[in-house]
């Protein structure tokens, strides 16, 4: 094998491996999104609703 093959071989070798890391990163991230968006819906979930009353309603001055 020549040099150049050899460093061609070398080179796809090193963009394959930049190209599985950098899936694997986008899957890391894509998880860790649906996770956290799971947990801002469970959040939501447990905020007491208020009607528009109660938002609407000036405030008092005593």
């Amino acid at each position: 094998m020549r040099a150049s093959e050899r460093v061609l071989k070398g080179l796809n070798t090193l963009v394959s491996v930049a190209a599985a890391l950098v899936l694997l990163g986008v899957g890391a991230y894509c998880a860790y999104a649906l996770w956290d968006n799971g947990q801002v819906y469970a959040a939501v979930d447990s905020v007491q609703e208020l009607s528009l009353i109660h938002i609407s309603e000036p405030t008092r001055p005593y």
